[in-house]
């Protein structure tokens, strides 16, 4: 039997939210494991010195980039499968590690 409500079938939107959380911990951990300032981020973070951990951290953010496959990172800017855009923070960021 025809289903009658294939006709009407919507592409499924993508979850902006998701896609946007994906993008920001796919950001993190490459901050956090390959930016000069991997070291002292670790080391401050195992000494729960979050203030300086936050330093370093906000360092590496803003000297840092990468592109290539499904996220790109630079200025501020992850962008995701060349199609979502997204405005982030270093704070952003820096809080999902707590």
């Amino acid at each position: 039997m025809f289903d009658q409500l294939t006709i009407f079938d919507i592409p499924e939107t993508p979850d902006i939210s998701k896609i946007k959380q994906e993008g920001m911990i796919y950001t993190v951990d490459s901050i956090v494991f390959s930016s000069g300032h991997r070291r002292a981020i670790m080391q401050y973070l195992k000494e729960n010195d979050k203030q300086n951990a936050y330093k370093e951290f906000d360092k590496a953010f803003s000297t840092y980039g990468f592109s290539g496959g499904k996220y790109n990172f630079s200025n501020g800017k992850i962008t995701v499968d060349r199609e979502h855009e997204f405005k982030v923070t270093s704070r952003q960021l820096f809080n999902l590690l707590l």
